[in-house]
């Protein structure tokens, strides 16, 4: 393997695995937000619709909660949802002082569209590799992420993920 400006000969193995890691995070993240743009859907608002559709009937609080993002940040999130058609607030018939979130039709469709993007997407990048390869990459990928949720709990404070996080 030749050295490339990402990774040069005296970065230690464990710098190089994480350079990898990165960059493929970020073509991961480029690919999936154009597939989406290309589809008319906001990327930063699809978690937020993805969400929704497992949790119908979910408050503002869960959801901002849920995406670890502040409660200001998934109200601006909702208001573009709402205002497209995508989602609609109900006030809650056993406690007054409790709105529910719930996809409406065209949120139903755009929650489709996503899992047609995210078929894809995995057809043209992870069905190419191996059996093996793939059960290989779930292990490490497994360890990488109790290794991170570990280095989060430690830390005792939820994400705070903010919009501009989302949107990117």
């Amino acid at each position: 393997m030749h050295p490339t400006p990402a990774q040069p000969r005296d970065l230690s193995l464990s710098m190089r695995t994480f350079a990898a890691f990165h960059q493929t995070v970020l073509a991961h993240r480029q690919l999936l937000m154009r597939s989406m743009r290309e589809r008319g859907m906001h990327p930063g608002q699809a978690f937020c619709v993805a969400e929704i559709s497992h949790h119908e009937g979910i408050t503002q609080s869960e959801l901002a909660e849920s995406l670890g993002v502040s409660r200001p940040t998934v109200s601006v999130m909702l208001q573009k949802l709402e205002k497209a058609g995508v989602i609609e607030r109900r006030t809650d018939a056993d406690d007054q002082r409790f709105t529910r979130l719930y996809l409406t039709e065209e949120g139903r469709t755009r929650y489709r569209t996503m899992h047609t993007i995210l078929d894809e997407f995995t057809a043209t990048i992870i069905e190419p590799m191996s059996e093996s390869d793939r059960t290989e990459l779930v292990r490490l990928l497994g360890i990488l992420a109790a290794n991170i949720q570990l280095a989060l709990d430690d830390d005792g404070t939820p994400g705070d993920t903010d919009a501009a996080e989302l949107d990117r």
